[in-house]
């Protein structure tokens, strides 16, 4: 039987680090520092789980007064704020030959990232593997459909490192034991089976369960593997949609939480019921 996928990490964009986006996560989250990324455009801070999987809240290093030079280019550059990306980590090798033609995806060979660690000389070293896009028009696809299906991500220094799972990085104001349990994405209108097949072949694994207008798939955590979270690909109502997104995050906790709405973040928060 093979393994679950399992969710490495969610990122979140924000227009600034210590702006109000972030400012409202902090009342529910603790949010750590995490650093800036070796590129020099793009810095961050973390949501850590205890399970490992973590949300990033990234955002574009200002120079001059302006972030319009960190964005030029960049493949996150023409994002709106909110959740923009997701990585899973693991074998990715069978990715090498993924290629999906009706939607035109396929997947890059791995490349190096890195981030200096706060407070540390040592970098943080890891390697992603990035999807390739070849449709509908091959001058715009990176940049709109990055997001579209998740990356690879695979430590190569210590995953403690790049993720410091502690009583002290997760002890979120909310619940120590929240954990992300759903991903809801929305993919464009006419276009859910062509996902859900697309799913099934990056994922590994066959439909959970599918209706007219969803299709789920199960992951689970880089730490316990006995956790069990759902990804829902959800066709979209709206008409102009071009490519996926993830629309809302799910976490449990085991106290009464308000969701979180805000700057395109959307967080829906469900209480376990006590053993």
């Amino acid at each position: 039987k093979r393994e679950l996928p399992k969710l490495d990490h969610i990122i979140t964009l924000v227009e600034d680090l210590n702006g109000r986006a972030v400012e409202e996560l902090s009342k529910v989250f603790h949010i750590i520092e995490g650093g800036k990324h070796s590129d020099g455009k793009t810095e961050n801070k973390l949501i850590i789980f205890q399970n490992g999987i973590y949300i990033e809240l990234l955002s574009f290093i200002e120079k001059d007064g302006s972030r319009a030079e960190s964005k030029n280019g960049h493949f996150w550059g023409t994002k709106d704020n909110g959740f923009i990306d997701w990585a899973i980590t693991g074998d990715s090798s069978h990715a090498e030959g993924l290629r999906d033609e009706d939607l035109g995806v396929e997947y890059n060979p791995p490349t190096k990232g890195g981030r200096k660690r706060p407070n540390h000389d040592d970098e943080i070293r890891w390697e992603v593997r990035f999807p390739k896009f070849t449709a509908p028009n091959p001058n715009d696809t990176n940049t709109f459909r990055r997001g579209d299906v998740p990356f690879w991500c695979n430590d190569v220094t210590d995953r403690s490192w790049r993720v410091p799972v502690n009583d002290t990085t997760t002890n979120h104001p909310c619940s120590r034991n929240a954990s992300v349990t759903g991903i809801i994405i929305d993919v464009p209108n006419g276009t859910l089976s062509k996902y859900t097949k697309l799913y099934q072949q990056i994922l590994q694994q066959s439909t959970q369960t599918g209706s007219s207008n969803s299709s789920t798939f199960e992951f689970t955590s880089p730490l316990q593997p006995e956790h069990r979270g759902k990804i829902t690909l959800r066709e979209s109502t709206q008409q102009n949609q071009h490519a996926s997104f993830i629309s809302s995050v799910e976490i449990s906790t085991d106290t009464n939480v308000e969701n979180v709405n805000t700057d395109g973040i959307q967080i829906h928060f469900n209480k376990i019921p006590s053993s």
